[in-house]
């Protein structure tokens, strides 16, 4: 029986992969390298992300991980003030509150994108806890979460993580919980169908996967 779900934020609630396709183009079109489709984005984009950037073609040889990092941030959250939340994302957050479920966000990004980009969506009275990093330099998130379960002696046979990415299917697994993922984000279907995890096509259908399960 289900207790607790733990969203993944970019890709899944925040809709956000042309702000981050753009930004990375940004850093590429300065180095005279070759930009990325959205195909392409979804079948390289990886955690952690130092490994995306060389599937981009970065060799970090004349500069470092971090100070690419640092451009990116700067060119994604620019971009990102403009983002909304998918369609569905309030009424999911809704139907799962009534459900008597907690919530917990969790994000790779760093508290302070999080922080920033939350201010513009009235959306934090729904979370029971929020998770995000130390730093920007988005390494994944498996043992933040890992972490907070222990904290709150959360069995993580009730929890089941929404996401939009391998990543978050490895985050699952790693909890012992369930994963339903929805392919409208960082990822495409056939990649999450390879995860093993249950993939839905919206939130409102991972909801309805939910429900099933209480």
């Amino acid at each position: 029986m289900f207790t607790t779900v733990i969203w993944d934020w970019n890709g899944t609630l925040l809709d956000d992969v042309d702000a981050c396709i753009d930004a990375e183009n940004t850093l590429l079109k300065a180095r005279g390298m070759s930009l990325i489709s959205k195909a392409r984005y979804r079948e390289v984009f990886t955690f952690p992300v130092i490994e995306y950037y060389r599937r981009c073609g970065f060799t970090f040889e004349n500069e470092t991980f971090e100070s690419v990092a640092n451009q990116y941030n700067a060119e994604y959250m620019e971009r990102s003030r403009a983002c909304g939340l998918f369609g569905d994302a309030i009424e999911t957050l809704e139907r799962l509150r009534g459900y008597g479920l907690a919530q917990i966000l969790l994000t790779a990004s760093s508290k302070d994108t999080l922080r920033e980009q939350l201010k513009a969506f009235d959306i934090a009275r729904y979370f029971n806890a929020m998770i995000a990093q130390k730093d920007a330099l988005a390494r994944g998130k498996t043992e933040s979460a890992r972490l907070l379960m222990r904290e709150r002696d959360i069995d993580p046979r009730g929890v089941v993580l929404i996401g939009d990415t391998e990543h978050d299917g490895e985050v699952a697994r790693a909890l012992g919980a369930a994963c339903v993922l929805v392919p409208r984000g960082h990822h495409g279907r056939e990649r999450l169908l390879e995860c093993g995890a249950v993939v839905a096509d919206s939130l409102i259908a991972a909801a309805d996967w939910i429900a099933c399960g209480l």
